[in-house]
């Protein structure tokens, strides 16, 4: 059936509107897109009592926040965080020594160390004087499972007790049931004072401050030259060691 003139006049001025409307409504729908991928929502599993952890905050969010994005932690117990970032469940680990990327090819470490672990020897009050940090590998020594930097240190022990909290490595000390415990110096003061035990002390000073690193799970490979672009940028401006 052909249309009468008056109906293509009709539609000749209806066109315009809707090509108009069309348009509109495809760049909306882009700006709606990109706008929900620059504040999509990234959670970072990190370790629980761990003073480097708490201190990878603070810098961290800033970082994502110029980057238009929402930045969220899960704290978890060593082991099981490794499980979640290495898998993709989490979209990275908050920080971590160097090397982790070694024994996990799914993480990418963020070359811009984020905050500085110091780590030390506890032993009871009591402890054989005589005991240092190079004669501890011939006693019974306790670590925590997954902490990497406490698995290098005790790699050559003869007697080394593996635990999944620190609650129970410091109660094992305690009792005298384990020689001496290797573990953060913000988390052997915590678990100590969470516990109440008054005979912990530390064997010498902090013996390393080792640099830890952000890691990304590979499925946000695109975000690591953006983040670690930004990580620079605060760096150079004295912001990231203020954050620390």
């Amino acid at each position: 059936m052909r249309n009468s003139p008056a109906s293509v006049a009709f539609y000749q001025r209806l066109a315009p509107g809707f090509v108009r409307g069309w348009i509109a409504a495809f760049v909306l729908l882009q700006f709606s897109t990109a706008s929900a991928q620059s504040t999509r929502g990234l959670t970072f599993s990190t370790l629980e009592a761990i003073e480097s952890s708490q201190l990878g905050i603070a810098p961290l969010t800033r970082a994502y926040e110029t980057l238009g994005m929402q930045f969220n932690v899960e704290f978890n117990n060593s082991k099981r965080s490794l499980i979640l970032s290495s898998s993709g469940v989490t979209d990275g680990e908050l920080v971590r020594i160097q090397g982790l990327e070694a024994r996990y090819p799914s993480l990418i470490r963020i070359d811009v160390p984020i905050a500085y672990l110091n780590a030390a020897i506890f032993v009871r009050s009591d402890a054989d004087p005589e005991m240092t940090p190079e004669t501890l590998s011939t006693r019974q020594v306790g670590r925590m499972t997954g902490v990497v930097f406490t698995e290098k240190f005790t790699r050559d022990f003869d007697n080394v007790w593996v635990a999944d909290n620190h609650e129970e490595l410091f109660s094992l000390l305690a009792q005298g049931k384990l020689d001496a415990v290797v573990a953060s110096v913000f988390a052997g003061e915590r678990t100590t004072r969470k516990l109440a035990l008054d005979n912990i002390r530390t064997l010498g000073d902090a013996f390393r401050a080792e640099p830890l690193y952000h890691y990304l799970h590979e499925k946000n490979r695109d975000l690591a030259p953006e983040i670690e672009a930004v990580l620079r940028e605060m760096k150079l401006r004295g912001e990231l060691d203020d954050l620390m």
